[in-house]
């Protein structure tokens, strides 16, 4: 078993040419950037990832890019497994285990809203196909799905369940469920963007999953958590807040921004995004540049507000 996922988790972001082509060069020169910024786990096709606007084919290479790139660094993959039908997802948790994804990250279907009963086995039945252990992305903002209780439930049938992804508005009631669960080996982390971290951490929550393009800023605002110093992890965060509160007013408009972010750092060659997606506004962008050199530089003293190497 590996040791639970915690700390900074970004989510990889897809890389495209201008015409919408999957850039592979480009994806895995984002990958081998990521896995030198100190992460200790990342999650590729997550909703960041654009993963539904993914072939097989392609989520197939960029599996293999980026395993590639991790090689023998100490560094957890997580894969997504978001299949509507049940044999799909069971063949897809196989395929991504052997692959050599060390966690499935799994998205309860929502497509037509099933019923409760069917929703449930689903999961159950996919929870059981896993060979590594298993994450479930409590999503409601995606509509339909089942309650985070109903997920709970399932832990006593299902071992490889280690963890519950809360992209939940407040975050902190979904985290605090998880983490008082009976059971006693859940852990919590916290995705939609980071916004709510900072109240999931005083909930409980051991881990983040943000986007990707700004990870060595929320590895700063990490590091300072580790050490114990609340103020500074607030000062570091602090930035943050408003862009993220402005860009999650839809999922499309963050991984737009996103992309953009990536490309000004000069990571990735363009932004493109595939239809449908989000068009970014004047407003989106102003923040882009602070953050940029805030990430770029170093961590934030807590007591100065200065940019430190």
């Amino acid at each position: 078993m590996i040791a639970p996922v915690t700390g900074v988790c970004p989510v990889v972001a897809a890389v495209f040419h201008a015409d919408g082509t999957l850039d592979l060069p480009g994806f895995t020169r984002l990958c081998e950037h990521l896995c030198t910024t100190g992460i200790t786990s990342i999650m590729i096709f997550g909703v960041a990832t654009e993963n539904a606007k993914l072939t097989d084919g392609e989520r197939e290479v960029m599996l293999a890019a980026l395993l590639a790139v991790r090689g023998s660094r100490p560094i957890t993959v997580i894969a997504t497994v978001a299949d509507h039908a049940t044999e799909l997802a069971v063949a897809r948790v196989h395929r991504w285990a052997a692959m050599g994804a060390d966690v499935i990250n799994i998205l309860p279907s929502r497509f037509l809203d099933p019923p409760a009963s069917e929703a449930r086995d689903q999961l159950r039945t996919i929870l059981n196909a896993c060979p590594v252990p298993a994450i479930v992305q409590f999503l409601p903002q995606a509509g339909g799905g089942l309650p985070l209780t109903e997920i709970l439930d399932l832990v006593d049938e299902c071992p490889a369940l280690v963890a519950v992804k809360v992209e939940q508005v407040p975050a902190a009631p979904a985290v605090e469920l998880v983490r008082s669960h009976p059971a006693g080996r859940l852990t919590a982390l916290v995705g939609w963007g980071g916004l709510e971290w900072t109240e999931s951490i005083d909930a409980g929550a051991v881990g983040v999953q943000p986007g990707c393009a700004l990870t060595e800023l929320y590895l700063h605002a990490q590091a300072a958590l580790d050490r114990g110093d609340r103020k500074a992890f607030a000062a570091q965060f602090a930035p943050l807040r408003a862009p993220l509160q402005l860009w999650l007013r839809h999922v499309e408009v963050l991984i737009a921004v996103e992309k953009y972010i990536l490309m000004r750092r000069g990571i990735i060659a363009d932004d493109y995004c595939r239809r449908p997606g989000a068009v970014l506004t004047a407003d989106d962008r102003a923040a882009v540049p602070a953050l940029i050199d805030l990430c770029q530089a170093g961590s934030v003293s807590a007591s100065a507000g200065l940019a430190v190497r």
